[in-house]
């Protein structure tokens, strides 16, 4: 759920899409409704991003940039030592934004 919830912001934040679909939640009835909604008023966001958006809303965490980096880096099995190589910070900073 992680690494879903990490793409499903960086999509809506980076890319703003006009529609968001998430394969699991995809039927035929949902795709034809998504593209009439689109063509309507966008944006359309399937359940998962809906839910996802509620969660993040309601729960007012803010991860900025950088944080998202190193928390997706750790997700991926990237040591600590090693973090300070993918990103611009010195050890010290890195390791007070992991406590935070």
């Amino acid at each position: 759920m992680f690494n879903e919830a990490f793409r499903i912001l960086n999509i809506i934040k980076g890319i703003n899409p006009e529609g968001l679909l998430i394969k699991t939640d995809l039927t035929s009835r949902e795709l034809a409704e998504a593209f009439q909604h689109i063509l309507v008023s966008p944006p359309y966001y399937s359940s998962t991003v809906n839910n996802f958006l509620k969660t993040t809303v309601t729960n007012e965490i803010y991860v900025d940039e950088i944080n998202r980096k190193i928390l997706h880096l750790l997700s991926q099995g990237v040591k600590t030592n090693a973090l300070k190589d993918h990103i611009d910070l010195s050890m010290s900073a890195i390791e007070k934004r992991k406590k935070n």
